[in-house]
């Protein structure tokens, strides 16, 4: 008799490295990921990858490291950080450094909808956080005021890979 795999044996096998971007697409019947991805063009939310089945990204508590199950149910597509692995490091040691002090930028996503709403300079949505990350090791991102979408489309990002977790 063949043993069932339970949850607790369950692992997200997806093909990334410390390091790798992932932006994620909105589950189909989230109306606040899907309005995001709709004003967005394409994602709702990215993180960089810490391992295999961790990410680290700004969410609504601020800097969290969350296990990859989180999204269950999102399509995702990762790319390669196209820089050293020094770099990626420091770029990691920031960022998880900063986990106690920076908060979520609610008027940032909703400037997404409504263009006239300032974003709080002291706070970051996802892709700002990250690009805040790139331009502190030398990359700089067209925009750090970025969307999730104009993130993936830096020339020092590579498309790696696609699934669903």
């Amino acid at each position: 008799m063949k043993r069932q795999q339970n949850k607790v044996d369950a692992k997200v096998d997806i093909k990334v490295d410390r390091g790798d971007v992932i932006f994620f697409y909105p589950r189909p019947t989230n109306l606040f990921q899907n309005g995001i991805s709709y004003f967005d063009g394409k994602y709702f939310h990215c993180g960089i990858m810490l391992s295999s089945d961790l990410v680290l990204s700004m969410t609504r508590k601020g800097v969290v490291i969350e296990h990859i199950e989180n999204y269950k149910k999102c399509k995702y597509d990762v790319y390669e950080l196209q820089v050293d692995n020094q770099e990626k490091e420091q770029l990691l040691k920031l960022l998880i450094s900063s986990m106690s002090y920076l908060k979520y930028d609610y008027s940032g996503v909703a400037s997404f909808v409504f263009r006239f709403i300032p974003q709080n300079p002291c706070r970051f949505y996802c892709s700002e956080f990250l690009c805040w990350g790139f331009y502190y090791i030398g990359l700089l991102p067209d925009n750090l005021n970025s969307t999730p979408t104009q993130l993936s489309n830096q020339d020092f990002l590579t498309y790696k890979t696609k699934g669903v977790i």
